[in-house]
Protein backbone atom coordinates (compact mmCIF):
# COMPACT_ATOMS: atom_id res chain seq x y z
CA UNK A 1 0.00 0.00 0.00
CA UNK A 2 1.41 3.28 -1.21
CA UNK A 3 2.39 5.52 2.02
CA UNK A 4 0.22 9.10 2.06
CA UNK A 5 0.44 11.92 4.13
CA UNK A 6 -2.07 12.25 7.43
CA UNK A 7 -2.83 15.86 5.51
CA UNK A 8 -2.91 14.81 2.02
CA UNK A 9 -6.80 15.64 0.11
CA UNK A 10 -8.38 12.35 -0.18
CA UNK A 11 -9.78 12.96 -3.66
CA UNK A 12 -8.73 14.45 -6.78
CA UNK A 13 -11.77 16.87 -6.67
CA UNK A 14 -10.27 18.31 -2.96
CA UNK A 15 -6.31 18.20 -4.28
CA UNK A 16 -7.50 20.27 -6.97
CA UNK A 17 -9.54 22.59 -4.80
CA UNK A 18 -6.55 22.75 -2.81
CA UNK A 19 -4.00 23.69 -5.09
CA UNK A 20 -6.07 26.43 -7.15
CA UNK A 21 -6.43 27.76 -3.32
CA UNK A 22 -2.58 27.63 -2.66
CA UNK A 23 -1.61 28.91 -6.15
CA UNK A 24 -4.47 30.99 -7.78
CA UNK A 25 -3.34 31.76 -11.41
CA UNK A 26 -3.04 35.03 -13.45
CA UNK A 27 -6.20 34.32 -14.97
CA UNK A 28 -7.72 35.04 -11.51
CA UNK A 29 -5.93 38.96 -11.56
CA UNK A 30 -8.29 41.61 -12.56
CA UNK A 31 -6.76 43.27 -15.50
CA UNK A 32 -7.87 46.97 -14.82
CA UNK A 33 -5.83 46.79 -11.66
CA UNK A 34 -2.34 46.10 -12.28
CA UNK A 35 0.13 47.76 -14.81
CA UNK A 36 2.69 45.19 -15.84
CA UNK A 37 6.78 45.68 -16.55
CA UNK A 38 9.85 43.85 -17.48
CA UNK A 39 11.92 42.14 -14.99
CA UNK A 40 15.33 43.14 -15.22
CA UNK A 41 17.57 40.63 -14.01
CA UNK A 42 20.24 43.20 -11.75
CA UNK A 43 20.17 44.03 -8.28
CA UNK A 44 17.98 45.54 -5.81
CA UNK A 45 19.24 49.38 -4.96
CA UNK A 46 17.92 51.95 -2.54
CA UNK A 47 18.64 55.15 -3.43
CA UNK A 48 17.88 56.67 -0.36
CA UNK A 49 19.14 61.25 0.62
CA UNK A 50 21.77 59.40 2.98
CA UNK A 51 23.50 56.96 0.59
CA UNK A 52 22.80 54.01 -1.72
CA UNK A 53 21.52 50.58 0.35
CA UNK A 54 20.74 47.05 -0.71
CA UNK A 55 17.35 45.12 0.42
CA UNK A 56 19.55 44.17 3.94
CA UNK A 57 20.48 47.37 4.37
CA UNK A 58 24.28 46.90 3.50
CA UNK A 59 26.01 50.66 2.15
CA UNK A 60 26.80 50.38 -1.69
CA UNK A 61 29.60 52.99 -3.05
CA UNK A 62 29.85 51.88 -6.57
CA UNK A 63 27.47 53.88 -8.01
CA UNK A 64 27.63 57.63 -6.84
CA UNK A 65 26.70 59.19 -10.00
CA UNK A 66 23.06 57.26 -9.61
CA UNK A 67 23.27 59.21 -6.14
CA UNK A 68 23.52 62.59 -7.11
CA UNK A 69 20.92 62.20 -10.15
CA UNK A 70 18.42 60.89 -7.54
CA UNK A 71 18.70 64.17 -5.66
CA UNK A 72 17.98 66.35 -8.72
CA UNK A 73 15.26 63.54 -9.84
CA UNK A 74 13.25 63.39 -7.03
CA UNK A 75 15.34 65.70 -3.99
CA UNK A 76 13.76 64.19 -0.25
CA UNK A 77 12.77 60.98 -1.97
CA UNK A 78 13.74 56.96 -1.91
CA UNK A 79 14.23 55.62 -5.17
CA UNK A 80 14.08 51.67 -5.61
CA UNK A 81 15.20 50.18 -8.57
CA UNK A 82 17.42 47.45 -10.34
CA UNK A 83 21.23 48.70 -11.04
CA UNK A 84 21.93 46.97 -14.20
CA UNK A 85 23.73 46.62 -17.47
CA UNK A 86 22.63 46.28 -20.83
CA UNK A 87 24.87 42.75 -22.73
CA UNK A 88 26.12 41.69 -18.94
CA UNK A 89 25.34 38.73 -17.44
CA UNK A 90 23.69 38.90 -13.76
CA UNK A 91 27.28 37.59 -11.54
CA UNK A 92 29.12 40.38 -13.56
CA UNK A 93 26.83 42.84 -12.54
CA UNK A 94 26.45 41.81 -9.16
CA UNK A 95 29.95 42.04 -9.20
CA UNK A 96 31.19 45.03 -10.22
CA UNK A 97 27.71 46.82 -7.75
CA UNK A 98 29.20 45.18 -4.60
CA UNK A 99 32.83 46.59 -5.34
CA UNK A 100 33.76 49.43 -3.49
CA UNK A 101 35.29 51.93 -6.39
CA UNK A 102 32.95 53.48 -8.70
CA UNK A 103 31.37 51.64 -11.74
CA UNK A 104 30.23 54.52 -14.28
CA UNK A 105 29.26 51.48 -16.72
CA UNK A 106 26.16 50.64 -13.92
CA UNK A 107 23.07 52.59 -14.26
CA UNK A 108 19.74 51.68 -12.51
CA UNK A 109 15.93 50.75 -13.86
CA UNK A 110 13.89 52.85 -10.96
CA UNK A 111 10.49 51.70 -10.98
CA UNK A 112 9.27 53.14 -7.45
CA UNK A 113 10.03 56.24 -4.92
CA UNK A 114 8.77 57.21 -1.61
CA UNK A 115 8.85 60.27 0.77
CA UNK A 116 12.18 60.17 2.70
CA UNK A 117 10.10 60.31 6.00
CA UNK A 118 7.78 57.78 4.81
CA UNK A 119 10.47 55.01 3.84
CA UNK A 120 11.65 55.92 7.72
CA UNK A 121 8.66 55.48 8.66
CA UNK A 122 8.05 51.93 6.85
CA UNK A 123 4.93 52.94 5.30
CA UNK A 124 3.97 55.70 2.54
CA UNK A 125 0.00 55.38 1.85
CA UNK A 126 -0.04 57.14 -1.66
CA UNK A 127 -1.44 54.26 -4.35
CA UNK A 128 1.68 52.85 -6.77
CA UNK A 129 0.23 54.38 -9.39
CA UNK A 130 0.75 57.82 -8.37
CA UNK A 131 3.87 57.51 -6.89
CA UNK A 132 5.09 55.73 -10.57
CA UNK A 133 3.44 58.42 -12.30
CA UNK A 134 5.27 61.14 -10.35
CA UNK A 135 8.86 59.08 -10.69
CA UNK A 136 8.23 58.99 -14.58
CA UNK A 137 6.79 62.48 -14.78
CA UNK A 138 9.74 64.01 -12.93
CA UNK A 139 12.54 62.02 -15.48
CA UNK A 140 10.37 63.01 -18.30
CA UNK A 141 10.31 67.00 -17.47
CA UNK A 142 14.19 66.06 -16.82
CA UNK A 143 16.23 63.02 -17.71
CA UNK A 144 18.74 61.50 -15.81
CA UNK A 145 21.79 59.44 -17.28
CA UNK A 146 21.90 57.01 -14.21
CA UNK A 147 18.66 56.09 -13.72
CA UNK A 148 15.68 55.47 -16.23
CA UNK A 149 12.21 54.78 -15.68
CA UNK A 150 11.19 51.15 -16.43
CA UNK A 151 8.56 51.14 -19.18
CA UNK A 152 4.82 50.24 -17.87
CA UNK A 153 2.57 48.49 -19.62
CA UNK A 154 -1.34 47.63 -19.48
CA UNK A 155 -2.29 44.63 -18.27
CA UNK A 156 -2.54 41.54 -20.44
CA UNK A 157 -1.17 37.84 -20.99
CA UNK A 158 1.80 38.32 -18.27
CA UNK A 159 2.82 34.73 -18.27
CA UNK A 160 3.59 35.03 -22.03
CA UNK A 161 5.23 38.56 -21.65
CA UNK A 162 7.54 37.37 -19.11
CA UNK A 163 8.92 34.56 -21.18
CA UNK A 164 9.12 36.71 -24.41
CA UNK A 165 11.31 38.96 -22.12
CA UNK A 166 13.49 35.91 -20.67
CA UNK A 167 14.18 35.17 -24.24
CA UNK A 168 15.13 38.39 -25.36
CA UNK A 169 17.89 38.06 -22.27
CA UNK A 170 18.71 40.63 -20.01
CA UNK A 171 15.69 39.81 -18.05
CA UNK A 172 13.95 37.05 -15.24
CA UNK A 173 10.63 37.61 -15.98
CA UNK A 174 8.12 40.26 -15.71
CA UNK A 175 6.52 42.53 -12.41
CA UNK A 176 3.15 43.29 -11.97
CA UNK A 177 2.09 46.30 -9.66
CA UNK A 178 -1.45 46.94 -8.30
CA UNK A 179 -2.26 50.30 -9.04
CA UNK A 180 -4.07 51.28 -5.26
CA UNK A 181 -1.33 49.45 -3.25
CA UNK A 182 0.46 51.13 -0.62
CA UNK A 183 3.75 51.16 0.07
CA UNK A 184 5.15 48.94 3.34
CA UNK A 185 8.58 47.72 4.22
CA UNK A 186 9.69 44.46 3.09
CA UNK A 187 8.11 41.77 0.09
CA UNK A 188 5.07 42.44 -1.04
CA UNK A 189 2.36 40.13 0.97
CA UNK A 190 -0.65 41.21 -0.57
CA UNK A 191 -0.31 41.46 -3.89
CA UNK A 192 1.01 44.47 -4.15
CA UNK A 193 3.92 42.89 -6.52
CA UNK A 194 3.81 39.68 -8.39
CA UNK A 195 6.60 38.45 -9.96
CA UNK A 196 5.97 36.69 -12.90
CA UNK A 197 8.63 34.15 -14.15
CA UNK A 198 8.91 31.39 -16.83
CA UNK A 199 8.00 28.04 -15.29
CA UNK A 200 9.39 25.04 -16.05
CA UNK A 201 7.83 22.44 -13.60
CA UNK A 202 10.26 18.47 -12.64
CA UNK A 203 8.34 15.75 -10.64
CA UNK A 204 11.49 14.99 -8.79
CA UNK A 205 12.62 12.54 -5.72
CA UNK A 206 12.49 14.27 -2.15
CA UNK A 207 15.73 12.81 -1.35
CA UNK A 208 16.06 14.44 1.79
CA UNK A 209 14.61 17.07 4.08
CA UNK A 210 16.29 19.98 6.67
CA UNK A 211 15.26 21.70 9.43
CA UNK A 212 14.14 25.54 9.08
CA UNK A 213 15.13 28.94 11.03
CA UNK A 214 13.72 31.71 12.09
CA UNK A 215 10.08 31.54 12.20
CA UNK A 216 10.24 27.75 10.70
CA UNK A 217 12.31 26.66 13.39
CA UNK A 218 11.44 22.92 14.86
CA UNK A 219 9.57 21.96 12.08
CA UNK A 220 10.79 21.99 8.22
CA UNK A 221 12.86 24.07 6.34
CA UNK A 222 12.57 22.24 2.89
CA UNK A 223 13.07 19.41 1.15
CA UNK A 224 16.33 18.32 -0.81
CA UNK A 225 15.50 17.03 -4.76
CA UNK A 226 17.75 15.20 -6.81
CA UNK A 227 17.58 15.83 -10.96
CA UNK A 228 20.19 13.78 -12.79
CA UNK A 229 22.22 13.15 -9.98
CA UNK A 230 23.03 16.75 -8.52
CA UNK A 231 20.64 17.86 -5.21
CA UNK A 232 18.75 20.72 -4.81
CA UNK A 233 17.18 22.81 -1.65
CA UNK A 234 13.53 23.34 -1.99
CA UNK A 235 12.68 25.89 0.61
CA UNK A 236 9.63 27.91 -0.49
CA UNK A 237 5.82 26.91 -1.23
CA UNK A 238 4.83 24.75 1.62
CA UNK A 239 2.19 25.18 4.10
CA UNK A 240 2.94 25.78 7.59
CA UNK A 241 1.15 22.27 7.81
CA UNK A 242 3.46 20.76 4.97
CA UNK A 243 6.31 21.74 7.09
CA UNK A 244 4.70 20.18 10.54
CA UNK A 245 4.47 16.85 8.63
CA UNK A 246 7.44 16.58 6.69
CA UNK A 247 9.64 17.13 10.02
CA UNK A 248 7.48 14.42 12.15
CA UNK A 249 7.06 11.97 9.28
CA UNK A 250 10.10 12.74 6.65
CA UNK A 251 9.72 12.58 2.74
CA UNK A 252 9.55 8.89 2.43
CA UNK A 253 11.44 9.41 -1.09
CA UNK A 254 7.97 10.76 -2.48
CA UNK A 255 7.71 12.94 -5.80
CA UNK A 256 7.58 15.82 -5.65
CA UNK A 257 6.35 18.59 -8.17
CA UNK A 258 9.04 21.61 -8.32
CA UNK A 259 8.54 25.02 -10.20
CA UNK A 260 11.89 26.45 -11.18
CA UNK A 261 13.24 29.11 -13.55
CA UNK A 262 16.31 27.08 -15.43
CA UNK A 263 19.29 25.32 -14.33
CA UNK A 264 22.52 26.78 -13.31
CA UNK A 265 25.84 25.69 -14.60
CA UNK A 266 26.60 23.10 -12.26
CA UNK A 267 22.86 21.42 -12.49
CA UNK A 268 21.40 23.02 -9.91
CA UNK A 269 17.53 24.44 -9.96
CA UNK A 270 17.56 28.40 -9.63
CA UNK A 271 14.82 29.55 -7.54
CA UNK A 272 12.88 26.57 -7.24
CA UNK A 273 9.53 26.62 -5.37
CA UNK A 274 7.34 23.43 -4.23
CA UNK A 275 4.29 22.91 -5.97
CA UNK A 276 3.17 19.59 -4.50
CA UNK A 277 3.15 16.00 -4.18
CA UNK A 278 2.35 13.50 -7.25
CA UNK A 279 0.88 10.59 -4.88
CA UNK A 280 -0.05 9.60 -8.47
CA UNK A 281 3.63 9.17 -9.53
CA UNK A 282 6.10 6.56 -8.63
CA UNK A 283 9.34 7.00 -10.53
CA UNK A 284 10.71 10.88 -10.96
CA UNK A 285 11.50 12.33 -14.38
CA UNK A 286 14.45 11.37 -15.81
Amino acid sequence: MAYEYNLAPKSLDEQCAAFKKKHPTLDDLPADEYIMMAKYDGCLAIITPEGVITRTGEPITSIPQCLDDAAELLPGHVIFGEVYRYDTPFKEISGAFRRHKPQSHLFVVVFDAVPFDDWKAGKCDKPYIERYTALKEAWQRAPTPSLIVAPALDFGAPQGFANAMVRQGGHDGAILWRKDAPWTTGASKNGEAIKVKPAQSLDLRAVDWFYGKGKHAGRAGGIVVEYRGVQTQVGTGFSDAERETIASQGTRNHIAEVEFMELTADGKLREPRFKGWRYDKTEPDA
